[in-house]
């Protein structure tokens, strides 16, 4: 932690974590960073169970019976991520936050632990591929003291160590490509419509109104008295000439 002045704000550098380091002097000293006690403690908890750290220090740790994720994953030699992870999950034990927002970031304190184990990634890696010497005596002085027994440690800096490393590389990507694939079918799509040249489509011609229901017919005119009149007509005169 870089104090703050009168010119720059307090700057807590992501490398000079104190926890980080083995008997930390203040300096960044790189044969020193990522060998702190913490780490190597947390990690074996991680993959043998909390009693592994019991003499972890002294030699005396013990692979359990039990189906540990060392056993469950084979775990035989100490990986980039292993020294990274682990230094994250010690400056977050020592922090005052209790969990991690969705983005890696501390609930009190907001430090970016996604950022830091970016950071430890890539300095990691970039320490083997250029074949420093502090990246493989950080390997050797873990996998001394977790692996002691490992044929393969990436601090061996040998052809033969490449070639089991690129041999499991392989090996993962020969099973992904074995992995049962689903077949999927595509759902059918119907058939397109002609469209109309016109933008829009042309309006319908207003409906005409229904003509109304017809009536019925008048009765039919007739030119002279019916029957049913002209018996009428000749009863009534008779009926006068009674009278007479």
């Amino acid at each position: 932690m870089q104090r703050a002045t009168a010119d720059a704000a307090a700057f807590y550098s992501v490398l000079k974590a104190e926890v980080l380091f083995l008997d930390y002097d203040g300096t960044m000293n790189v044969d020193k960073i990522f060998r702190g006690p913490l780490l190597l403690i947390i990690y074996v908890c991680i993959i043998r169970g909390p009693q592994g750290a019991r003499g972890l220090f002294e030699g005396k740790s013990k692979l359990p019976a039990a189906n540990v994720n060392q056993r469950k994953y084979r775990i035989l030699r100490t990986m980039p991520a292993a020294i990274a992870a682990s230094g994250v999950w010690a400056i977050w034990i020592l922090s005052a936050d209790t969990q991690l927002s969705s983005g890696g970031e501390g609930d009190e304190t907001g430090i970016d632990y996604q950022h830091y184990f970016e950071t430890f990634m890539r300095q990691i890696c970039e320490g083997l591929n250029s074949k420093a010497e502090w990246a493989f005596e950080l390997f050797r002085y873990w996998d001394d003291i977790l692996f002691p027994n490992a044929e393969d440690s990436l601090g061996q800096a040998t052809a033969v160590n490449h070639q089991a490393v690129n041999a499991d590389i392989d090996a993962m990507d020969e099973a992904f490509r074995a992995a049962p694939r689903r077949e999927v079918t595509p759902a059918a799509t119907p058939s397109p419509q002609p469209q109309s040249l016109s933008r829009s489509p042309s309006p319908s011609p207003p409906r005409q109104p229904s003509p109304p229901a017809r009536q019925p017919s008048p009765p039919a005119r007739t030119s002279g008295p019916s029957n049913t009149t002209r018996h009428v007509a000749t009863t009534r005169r008779g009926a006068r000439l009674g009278r007479r």
